[in-house]
Order: C-alpha cells, then structure tokens, then sequence
C-alpha cells in the first residue's frame, strides 16, 4: 500500500491505493466505506435525527406547493392535467428512488454537483450546482411573493408594507436553521404533522361536498386544447412534488445517512404522491368549479369555507403556514450545497465556515436568504414576476434533475457491486423515464408558456454570467474537497481509468494484424509518392521548390518552413472533432435558411421557382465537391483569399477574403433581424427592444464560441439534431396533408413573370444553400482536415440538398397556397398547424432555433478568415491572437460580432435592412464562391499528382457550371433586383472602394505570407513566379523577330555583338548573386528548406540560369 499526493484532472489530492511502478498502469482505487457521513465538521457534536424527521422535512418543503398555483394548469383540461400530474409523479419517484439508492452508496451533501463533476466534467459540475441552488433561491422567492399577496388579499392596508413582510419570513426561517439542532427539526416535525392534518381535514371534510359532475364541467372540460396546451401544463403539475430531491442534500445532518435518507425520502414520496391525488380530484368537485378554480390564488379555499363555514379571505389564512414551511427546508439545502461548493473553492472559501456554537451553515444561509429576498422586490417592478421566477427555477431544476438521472445511470453501470442499503425498484430504465419527462418540461418552459420570453432571457443571461465567472475566477482556483476524496475521489480515478484504457485499446489495435499491414502500406505508399516527387523535380512545376531554386531567384522573398506534407496547424492546440460534428456544422449553418423567406420566389411559379433552386442547387453541389478536394489536398483555414493570392494577386485575394468575411456578417446580420422580427410578431410590445433581442442572440453565440471545444460542438450537434428532426416532422408529418390541386395553384402558376423575372428569383434560391462552404474554414479545429472535412461537407451537402427538396414539395401543398405563401414569414406554419392545431403566433415560435442556429457557425467562420488574414498583416496583427486557455480567435470573433451586431440597427432606419444585408451578403458572396472555383481549377490543372483524400466527381465541369451560375446570380443582384439594386449596388461599392484604399494606404506595404500559407500555399506561389518567368522567356522565333525589328530600327546597322551581350548577363548575373548573398545575410529572413534527396545542385559558371524552375 502507497499513500501520498496525486493529481487527478488537474487536482492536488492525497489518498491511499494499490499502485504498480508502471507509469501507465491504472490506478485501481475504491471509495472509503464511512460509518457516518464524510463531514469536515465530523468531530462535532451532532444531535441524532431519524427517518421520521426527514419525512417531515419532504413534507414542509413539498407539501405547500399543494396549497396553490398548480390550478392553472387546469386551463387544458381535467383529464389532461391529471394526466400531467400522474406523469410528472411518476417522473419524480423514478427520481427518489435513484436518489435514495445514491444516497446508500455515496451520502454527499452537495447535491447534484458533486457527482456531476465526476459524470459531466468540471464546468458542468458547477453549472448544476448553481442551478440547484438557483433552484432554491428562485423557489423561495416565488412562493414568499404568494404570501406576501396572500397577507394583503386578508389586510388591504399591509400592501405598502409587503417588504416587510417578506423580511419577517426570512429572519424567523433563518433564525431557525442558524439555532438549528433539535429546536430546528422539532419545529419542523410540528408543522409537518399540521399541514398533513390540514390535508386530511380537507379531503374528508370536503367529500360530503363533492359534486364532480356539476362542478368538474363535463365531458366538454376533459380535454382543452391540443398537445402544445398539455404540454404547457407539465411544469404546473411540478408544483405538487418539486422540492422532494433536496433531502439528499442532509446527508451531513443525520448520524446513519446511507439508512436513514433513502426510508425518509420514500416515505415523504409516497406521503406526497398519495396527498397530491387526492387534493386533486377534491379540488375539482367543489366551489368555485372548473371553469374559475384555474384563476384562484389559493386551491383550497373551496373546502375550507364549506367545512368552516368561512368567508373566502378567513380561509386564505390557513394557507400561511404551507407557504412559510416551505422556506426553512429549501434554505437549509441551499446552504449546504453552497458550502460544499465553497470547500472547493467555487465561489467564495469563506462562505463554508459554520456557525462556532451550533455547527450551522449559517454563512452560506445568509447568501441566500439576503439573495432570495432581493428577487422579491422583482415583484414590485413586474407584475409577474413571481410566475417567472418560477419557471426559471423549475428549468434549473429540470436540469439537475436530468444530471441526477445520468449520475445514477453511471454509477448502477460501472459500480453494480458496490454496497448499497436500498435499490431503486425501476432501475436505469425508471432513470431513463425521468430524464424524458423533465426534458419535456425544460422544452415547455422555454416554449410553451405565455411568459417564454421573460424567462429565456433570464434563463440565458444567468448561465452566460455563470460561465464567465467559471472560467473568469472559479475554474484557476477550485480543487477537490475533503468530503469528495472521501466519497467521489474513486469516479474521478476510474474517469482517469477509463480514458488510460481506450488509449491503451487503440494503441493495441494499431499493433496487431491488419492494421499493421495497413500501417506498412501506408509507409510505402508516402515513400513511393514523395520519390515520384523527387523524380519529377526537374521536369514540372508542381512540386514545391528547392533549396537552391530559391536561392538563386532573383526575385523571391519568401519560403516555406515545413515541408507540404504537414498540417498546417500542427503547432496548435486542436479539437478533436470527428465528420459528424462538421455535418452538424453544416446543418446549423444552412438548413436555418430553408425556414424562412426562400418562399418569396414563388412569384415565378412553382415550377418556375422550383427549376431555380434546382439549378443553384447544382450549383452549390459542384461548389462543395470542388472545396472538399481541395480541402483533402491543401486544408486552409483562412478561406477563399488564401488561394486566390497565388491565382488572382494579392490585391484580389486581399478583397475576395474581405468579401467572404462580408458575406458572413451581412447574412449573420439579415437572420438576427428576422428573429427580432419573429419575436415581435409574437410579443408585439417587445417592439421597442429588438436590440436586446439582437444583443442575447449575438452574446449567446460568443460565449459559445469563446469557450468552443467540446462545449460548442456538443452544443451545435444538439442544435443540428433539433432542427433536422424538425424538418423530418414537418416533411413526414406533413405528407398525408398535402393537397397540390387545392394549394399550389394549378398549371397556371406553374411558370409566371418573364425570363428576367426568373434570373431576379436565383439570389431568393441561395436561401436554401448558402453557407455549405465555410466548414472549410474550420481546418484548424479537426484532428485530421484532410478527411474529416471532405465528409463532414459531403454528409452536409446531401442532407441539406435532400431537405431542400423535400421541404420544398410539401411546402407548397399546404395551406395558405401559391397565392398567400410567397409573403409568408415562417415557411413551416401551415404543416405546424396541421399537425399540431396551434395558432399561427404559437407556431411561429419553432422556427426560432433555426433563426438563431445560423449565427454561431457563420461567426465561427469569419473569425477565422479575419484571424487568419491577420496573421499575414493584412488586418492589426492582435487579431490573430487567440485566448490563453480554450484557443480561439477571440479578438477575430469579437470583431465580427460586433459588426454584425452594429449592422442589425440598420434596420431601424431602412425598412427593407433585412433583404439588401442578404443581397449584399450573397453578391460578396458570389465574388468569392467563383474565386474558389477559379482556384480548384487551378490547382485540378497544374496540380493533378499533389495527395488527397477525395476527388471529385464533376471536376472541372462541375466548377465551369458553379461559375456560369454564380455568375448569373452575381448580375441578378446588380441588374434584377427592382426594389433593392440601388441600394444594394451603391453599398457594395461604398465598401469595395473603401478597401481598396485600406489595401492600397496601409495593407500592401505591410502584409506577409503567414505561416500557414508558407507551409500549405508556398509551391502556388513559386509556382506563379515560375510561369510568369516562362512567359516571359524568349524563344527562338521571337528572339529572331525582335532582331529583325532592331535592324529595322537602327536602320541597317547590326544589334549589339555576342560579346557585348555576354559581357551585359555577366554584368546582370553578378548583380543576381550580389542579391542572392545580402537575401542570405538578412536577420529575419524566412527558413529555406532542404533540397530533397537525390536533388542535382544548380549548374554555376556561365551556364547557370537564375530562373526558378522546379
């Protein structure tokens, strides 16, 4: 047995294992079994608190959400809403359960965060342990703004004075919990035994009253609505069991945890699931009925004045007390996670110190008594306030709940054996079912309620200020506490374990059989390739060149510092992301633009329009094979301005790199301005701030970008995955719908308007495509570019083309029809309204992910092509720069966002902003797309035996026909567009011009070839030397010519003799190596690379020629 100090995940920590002296043998480790709970307080005095006394603590902290607010769910039904709440019941003792069986195996007070860290990773730990606690915080909040509305629905007078009322709540809850000890949970035994005698009173006084055929409203009341409204009422049957998860959180509080929580927390349950069913179907069958009992503050006033004989504000007042005891439960939990989080140093250290005398959290209690009562006052300013704090609680605690799930599932799959006091009766499969139902009600949260909005936006800012203040302060300062290497330190081994194993595995399967053949064949192969090179060097110019070639040019400046064969990001910290995630990439980036204002041109006719986006279709599909080839041969991140530099100049691939960069941020522009619109469609007095709608959107993309790695991967994978089953929905459940005599017009809007009308409607095409290309730009964030990238834009392009066409053909079978569909704003409203029976306002609200999902991709690219022209001067250099700890672009993306950004308030002075940032954005962006094309034919001509991946099909057709059609599209923009040309072409110019000065004033003198362009694009460059010095060259014939011409022109005379010649390339050949020498000399000149093996040496003397030939 060893014992000492070990770092796990980046952690200092001590601990006592087997271990072998073998550094890559894994470290077998198990958790230490404890008697009593892992405690740094342990050696205290702790008072004894047994099953009974967490039964009660459920039942104050969930019981009084029975009292109130969950009737509004009654709006879809009696039938639907009791099937809400027998789902959502299910859904949380599937949760006990797994809790309870946790808490016998690893009883740890911090929640769900301390597991999480080990399931999830370090980030996600803290982000659900702050949504715990926000859970909590923001619950509290809510139900004391209910009973300070209650207390002055009883005393008019006491209005002004509810601040003082919620003050009252606080200070006796927390003086209470600071005392702590056997006052604490006597108290709360007391008040547990009262509400549950309140309960029973209640049930069975009432049912002498019970008349649910009058009052529960008939078969007409049993289901209101559709699945949108039942959907909408999930997070209102929570009320009834929320809470019930914080008794895993006392583990700390009770001599026997591993026994004592999991038959207390199942008691409660069962108390609470038997309770709620019963209230439930009393409450329906009495006063006031169905019809108003959705709008009543308090549920159980109807039984309370039957049985008492009471007036209805008398019998409010038995509802104080289920609103006050909730509070003591949620703080203490909230308390204790806050402290397990300050023993890691996750937020503040001295919020884990307890109280001296009673042993108490009360540090950590006080943060969130004095931040729970600050929300309050949100009530005074906004009159739903306590609604939405509601919602967003219950969001942050459908996400633990989720990862408490996964927790679960992690520990029943890897420690199966390890020694556990009680097991879940339901299994993975009762966790599985749990992880559905709160999915569910996190998506309802966020888009089926009438105060969405708000609580989106809280919900967004509050993770976006969490994840800054991770990375910003908490992540260079957390460790691993004392009560987790007592109880989790053995899942971060086995994490450690595991990732040790699958190397271990890959390294092994590379060794054996096949792979080993395949491994020498792929060594002979490149040993045969790079000889055929060497070979070739004196005969072609499609290699790159020698060491002596540039050393005696006269002209060349630069030269590469590897060789080609290198990546050229290999000195970077890359990402590993497979093909699937650049398909998701793809995805999100274009199949945004299938949602919406394609449909605007069917003004030509179905077949007319449908013959355009057949024809760019092709177009983009020759596009993509030509950019996958070349990104299997020469994988650039810095887009199209890298190769047009060797095949165009370097003043056009300076303008062509701006013009990709433009397309980007005009088209990030156009779609923000069309989700502000979307949103005010929906929340008209959300009118006056669409810049806060433009500014979340653009700050929810950015944080995802900064922090990228696997973060913004799985993040956009998800997004990717919503939106294609999205459309799978809208397709598939659209078919049976479709009715093209009724809807599409006939053959008289097959083909309308003339042949100019048909050019107008190509760029309205592009919608469907437009953005397949700038996966390309992502070659500095995949392991293996050559690859990955080639069939990440090949998947992408399929799927996108697919969707395309499927989208296309129902969309104009369903209602509104051909006439009303072209100046439709969501595309795939009339296949949501049939398949859903949702308004249109309510449908519209499922395009917005496809809004924002266009954003973050495009951004991505910019930031890339910006970064990387920075790198070669030709923007301030600081923009190539990239953050210390995750390696992104950040200044580049900054930049970018902030224009695009900037650009959106255009649409607060022109009314058609939107539609001339998208004419711009796809005019740039055929200027650039022809570039590629023009450089894939480039490289397809003078290059053909350069390595690569994939070929593609169409070859140099293909890019002769993207050309023809881009270049239609280009003068559709210029010439077609009636309404926006003027516009359009006066801004395209403002901004080509005010380049070309930039270039021209400041870039020309001061740009360089980046390293990336020596390692990849260097041989391009030579290469253009090379010809232009072939072109150049004199040949016999002209050479005899040009003699005759001087004859002629000295009037008889003989030209210059051979020596005076010989002595004028003397002259000039001694100027050459003069040149040659200083280049040599100079102090920061470029790295010249080794001539290959086998490479003759230059002739010299007289017959050496300075020309650069390869």
């Amino acid at each position: 047995m060893s014992s000492g100090h070990y770092r796990v995940n980046g952690f200092k920590t001590s601990c006592r294992f087997t271990i072998s002296t073998e550094s890559d043998v894994m470290l077998p480790v198990v958790p230490l079994v404890l008697t009593k709970q892992a405690s740094s307080f342990r050696e205290r005095i702790q008072h004894a608190h047994s099953s009974v006394d967490l039964w009660a603590m459920g039942i104050t902290i969930v019981i009084g959400g029975q009292f109130f607010s969950w009737n509004a769910g009654l709006a879809c039904g009696t039938v639907s809403f009791g099937l809400s709440v027998l789902v959502m019941g299910a859904a949380y003792v599937c949760l006990a359960c797994s809790l309870s069986e946790i808490s016998s195996m690893l009883p740890f007070a911090g929640g769900a965060y301390g597991l999480s860290r080990c399931t999830l990773g370090f980030f996600p730990g803290f982000i659900l342990g702050s949504c715990e606690v926000l859970e909590y915080i923001l619950y509290v909040s809510s139900v004391n703004v209910m009973l300070g509305k209650t207390v002055a629905a009883k005393w008019p007078v006491v209005e002004p004075y509810v601040p003082l009322v919620w003050l009252a709540a606080y200070v006796v809850a927390f003086g209470i919990l600071t005392v702590g000890g056997r006052l604490f949970w006597r108290i709360n035994l007391v008040f547990a035994v009262a509400l549950m005698l309140q309960l029973v009173i209640y049930v069975i006084g009432s049912a002498t009253y019970v008349d649910i055929a009058q009052q529960g409203g008939g078969a007409q009341h049993y289901v209101v609505g559709g699945l949108y409204e039942w959907c909408a009422s999930f997070p209102m049957a929570m009320w009834f069991y929320v809470g019930i998860e914080a008794l895993n959180t006392l583990c700390n509080e009770v001599d026997n945890p591993r026994g004592t929580i999991p038959r207390g927390q199942l008691t409660a349950i069962a108390t609470i699931c038997a309770s709620a069913i019963a209230v439930y179907f009393v409450a329906i069958s009495l006063p006031p009925g169905v019809s108003s009992l959705s709008s009543v503050l308090n549920v159980l006033n109807g039984g309370f004045t039957q049985i008492l004989g009471i007036s209805d504000q008398d019998a409010s007042l038995l509802n104080i007390p289920a609103l006050f005891a909730t509070m003591p439960g949620l703080l203490l939990a909230t308390g204790n996670i806050i402290t397990a989080l300050a023993e890691s140093k996750l937020v503040p250290y001295r919020l884990h110190r307890r109280h001296e005398t009673f042993g108490t959290p009360a540090r950590a209690m006080a943060a969130a008594a004095t931040l729970s009562f600050a929300l309050c006052f949100c009530a005074m300013y906004q009159q739903n306030a306590d609604t939405t704090m509601y919602y967003v609680s219950m969001f942050f605690g459908c996400m633990t709940y989720i990862s408490q799930c996964i927790g679960y599932i992690f520990l029943s799959r890897r420690y199966h054996k390890m020694p556990r006091s009680f097991r879940s009766p339901f299994g993975v499969a009762g966790a599985m079912y749990a992880m559905i139902v709160f999915s569910i009600s996190a998506l309802s949260i966020l888009a089926c309620q009438n105060h969405s909005y708000s609580s989106t936006v809280a919900i967004a800012g509050i993770l976006t200020a969490l994840s800054m203040y991770y990375h910003g302060y908490a992540k260079s300062r957390q460790s691993i506490s004392e009560d987790e290497r007592k109880l989790l330190f053995f899942a971060h081994v086995a994490n450690h374990n595991n990732a040790k194993k699958k190397q271990h595995q890959k390294a092994n399967r590379r060794k054996k059989g096949l792979f080993r053949i395949i491994a020498f064949l792929r060594r002979r192969r490149s040993s045969a390739i790079e000889t055929s090179m060497t070979k070739k060097a004196c005969k072609s110019t499609s290699v790159a060149p020698t060491q002596m070639d540039v050393a005696t040019s006269p002209s060349m400046q630069v030269a590469p510092s590897k060789t080609l064969t290198e990546p050229a990001t290999k000195g970077r910290v890359r990402l590993a992301s497979s093909s699937v995630d650049l398909w998701a990439i793809g995805i999100t980036i274009v199949i945004g633009g299938q949602f919406f204002s394609w449909n605007a041109g069917l003004v030509v006719g179905t077949v007319g329009f449908g013959l355009a986006a057949g024809v760019v279709g092709v177009a983009y599909l020759c596009l993509a094979c030509s950019m996958a080839e070349m990104s299997s041969m020469l994988p650039f991140a810095g887009g199209v301005y890298g190769l047009s530099r060797c095949t165009l100049g370097f003043y056009a691939g300076f303008i062509l790199g701006c013009c990709e960069i433009l397309e980007y941020v005009l088209y990030v522009a156009s779609v923000n301005v069309m989700l502000g619109k979307t949103v005010v469609g929906q929340w008209p007095e959300l009118e006056p701030f669409q810049p806060i709608v433009w500014m979340i959107s653009h700050a929810l993309a950015i944080a995802m970008l900064i922090v990228g790695g696997q973060v913004f991967w799985r993040a956009n994978l998800v997004l990717a995955l919503i939106l294609v089953v999205q459309v799978v929905v809208f397709i598939g459940g659209s078919a049976p719908s479709v009715n093209f005599s009724a809807y599409a017009g006939g053959p008289e809007h097959y083909f309308q308007g003339s042949a100019s009308d048909w050019v107008a409607t190509l760029p309205a095409a592009m919608w469907l495509y437009a953005g397949i290309e700038s996966i390309n730009t992502l070659s500095n964030d995949v392991d293996n570019p050559r690859g990955a990238i080639p069939k990440g834009q090949m998947s992408a392009m399929t799927t996108v083309f697919l969707s395309s066409v499927g989208i296309y053909i129902i969309a104009i079978g369903l209602p509104p029809g051909i006439d009303a569909l072209p100046s439709t704003r969501a595309i795939f409203n009339g296949g949501y309204r049939t398949l859903f029976n949702l308004s249109d306002t309510h449908t519209t609200l499922l395009s917005i992910p496809a809004s924002f999902s266009s954003t973050p991709g495009f951004l991505f690219a910019s930031g890339n092509i910006l970064s990387a022209m920075a790198e070669s001067k030709l923007f301030p250099r600081a923009l190539c720069r990239r953050h210390v700890t995750f390696g992104t672009p950040i200044y580049a993306l900054l930049v970018t966002s902030a224009m695009s950004f900037g650009l959106c308030f255009g649409e607060m002075y022109a009314l058609d902003a939107a539609r001339v940032f998208y004419h711009s954005s796809m005019f740039f962006g055929t200027a650039a797309y022809t570039a590629q094309c023009v450089g894939y034919v480039f490289l397809k001509k003078r290059y053909k035996n350069i390595p690569r991946t994939f070929r593609s099909p169409l070859g140099v057709a293909g890019a002769g026909v993207a050309i023809c059609v881009f270049t239609l599209c280009a003068l559709s923009i210029l010439v077609f567009q009636d309404a926006q040309t003027g516009t359009s072409k006066t801004a395209m110019m403002v901004v080509l011009a005010v380049l070309s000065m930039y270039y021209h004033l400041f870039a020309k003198s001061r740009q360089t070839i980046s390293d990336d362009e020596q390692k990849l694009l260097f041989f391009a460059h030579v290469a253009k030397h090379n010809n232009s010095k072939k072109r150049n060259r004199m040949t016999p014939r002209k050479r005899l010519l040009q003699t005759a011409v001087k004859v002629l022109m000295l009037g008889g005379r003989s030209p210059p003799t051979a020596a005076a010649t010989s002595a004028t390339t003397t002259t000039r050949r001694a100027s050459i190596a003069t040149a040659v020498t200083a280049f040599r000399n100079l102090p920061n000149r470029p790295a010249i690379p080794d001539a290959p093996p086998g490479t003759k040496p230059p002739p010299t003397g007289s017959n050496a020629n300075p020309t650069l030939r390869c």
